[in-house]
């Protein structure tokens, strides 16, 4: 609705202003849907026109739940806009102007408005339908309306509800089809989506319907000059069944691996798109549709790049990469791990939600660090075991031996892989546990059969839990921060059982019909929130400790 004044007005019959709109559609390559309204004001030949303060343009309601996020900007940059304003019935998006806008000594007034929409693509056997708004919704009439859409590299149209015009354009790296149709008079108040059916060009797929549940980003500092990434990712199919994922990472990362709670995932680098290094990730079994994969991407990054030194002991970490390519994540969090001996002078993490592309995530850490202080541990040891054997030497003439305590050591590797693979093992069997419970509601497995390998499955359980209980000691006494990691796993596994005991005894009551369909959803959506978080923490700690151990 093209305002005048700040309130709002009932729709107006006035011509004195023509409307052009060129709509862009852009289908990226995760399964977002990118709408880019590009709108161009002009006062009408011989007509007069106050100035404009603004406007509300809007939506059909059924698409407000799949708005992920929206921004306005002109020429100038980004438009103050407010969401949720009522326009007629409709979703209607507030856009404040810099200034008011007098088109009669302006001429025209160009501004753009960006929609990011989540879930409107749904896997149709081998194919792909997406419906979203045809046109953008406004009080009076558009005078001429473009309509483009692109869809996805490596991907080919199929057919639509609305005919389109298409034309195929070819790179060096893929090919990609655009669909185009144009209208006029387009008019007030119009609502009207449209359907757009398109499948794989070719092998390998390279269109992926995912979401990106979480994102938590670890960046070690390294006194000696280096930067190191951890990206642990949680990511949801919602397409059809994925061998591999293709992960896009700044154009200078080096040393790049990946792993799940299993173990490390070949990693093969792919050419490189818009300043991005895409490294496509093969998944340990076929992901089907609904399955869930946690896994973690380790790279390197220059020190320099990133870092900048103020002076003798202050530096900035200046983050300004996301690199999330065609994909948007429901939660982001940041967390930065300083060197030891510095000291941070801001914030060292961040946590971001429904984050895309268009985000702007720069995150500028300063912080105080002597680098003296790297090599004040090993000269520092050199200088007490100097003390010590001096001290022994001392005592050996004047008392009987005294025991000097050695100094703690980091925890063997074959102590960490020990660890690691008898709490996977328990994971596998926790699971295989719960898997014949399944199965056997389903009729696809007696209950005899399953009760003989319980037992067995059982007393296997008993031995590593004795076992990861000792190792979790032996860990736990280096202290630092592997008795950090071993208290969060400790406390998140007892979490877990806690919760894991909640779900039975609440599914227990619902069919005792002690608790209505209603109350048994709310409480089981609320304990799988909890259950989900709560894995998350097992997973991350899992994978920290993996991270020590050489392949």
């Amino acid at each position: 609705m093209f305002l005048s004044e700040p309130a709002l007005a009932k729709p107006s019959s006035s011509n004195s202003m023509t409307i052009h709109v060129d709509r862009l559609v852009q289908i990226e390559t995760g399964g977002a849907v990118i709408i880019t309204d590009s709108l161009r004001l002009s006062a009408t030949k011989n007509e007069t026109i106050g100035p404009l303060r603004g406007l509300v343009i809007g939506l059909p309601q059924q698409y407000r739940g799949n708005l992920f996020y929206y921004f306005a900007y002109d020429d100038a940059g980004r438009l103050s806009v407010k969401a949720n304003v009522d326009l007629d019935g409709f979703y209607g998006i507030d856009i404040e102007f810099r200034e008011a806008i007098n088109l009669a000594e302006t001429d025209s007034y160009n501004f753009s408005v960006v929609y990011v929409f989540s879930r409107l693509i749904a896997l149709s056997g081998e194919r792909f339908d997406v419906v979203f708004p045809y046109y953008p919704v406004a009080d009076r009439e558009v005078n001429f309306y473009n309509l483009t859409v692109i869809l996805p590299p490596r991907t080919i149209y199929v057919n639509s509800s609305l005919p389109f015009d298409n034309r195929t354009v070819t790179t060096p790296l893929y090919s990609y089809q655009i669909l185009n149709r144009t209208e006029s008079n387009v008019g007030p108040f119009t609502n009207q989506s449209v359907l757009i059916t398109f499948g794989h060009s070719g092998f390998p797929k390279r269109f992926f319907l995912v979401d990106v549940n979480q994102l938590e980003r670890t960046i070690t500092v390294d006194p000696w000059g280096s930067l190191l990434v951890s990206d642990f990712y949680q990511i949801t199919n919602e397409g059809e069944s994925l061998s591999q994922i293709v992960f896009y990472l700044p154009i200078n990362a080096s040393d790049v691996s990946a792993q799940d709670v299993y173990g490390s995932l070949k990693v093969g680098a792919e050419p490189e798109e818009n300043g991005n290094k895409p490294f496509s990730v093969s998944m340990r079994e076929g992901l089907r549709k609904d399955d869930r994969v946690k896994l973690t991407l380790n790279y390197r990054l220059p020190f320099k790049k990133y870092i900048r030194q103020n002076g003798f002991d202050n530096y900035t970490l200046a983050l300004d990469f996301l690199n999330l390519g065609q994909y948007v994540a429901r939660k982001v969090s940041v967390e930065v791990i300083l060197p030891e001996g510095a000291r941070s002078e801001s914030k060292t993490n961040s946590d971001y939600s429904n984050v895309t592309r268009f985000h702007n995530l720069n995150f500028d850490l300063t912080y105080r660090y002597n680098i003296l202080w790297a090599s004040f541990r090993p000269v520092s040891w050199v200088g007490l075991s100097a003390t010590i054997f001096s001290a022994v030497l001392y005592l050996r003439r004047t008392a009987k031996p005294a025991v000097v305590a050695a100094p703690v050591t980091p925890v063997p590797v074959e102590t960490l892989r020990r660890f690691v693979n008898a709490h996977e093992e328990k994971t596998r069997i926790l699971l295989e546990l719960k898997s014949m419970e399944r199965q056997v509601r389903s009729g696809k497995l007696s209950k005899r059969r399953q009760r003989l390998r319980r037992v067995s499955l059982g007393n296997r359980l008993s031995t590593l839990q004795k076992e990861l209980t000792g190792l979790r000691s032996e860990i736990g006494a280096v202290g630092g921060r592997y008795a950090d990691l071993m208290r969060r796993l400790e406390v998140a596994e007892a979490e877990l059982e806690t919760l894991e005991e909640n779900i039975q005894r609440v599914e227990a009551r619902y069919r005792r019909k002690d608790l209505s369909a209603e109350a048994s959803r709310r409480l089981l959506d609320e304990y799988s929130r909890r259950r989900e978080r709560t894995e998350n923490i097992i997973s991350d700690v899992i994978l920290r400790l993996k991270e020590e151990i050489p392949p």
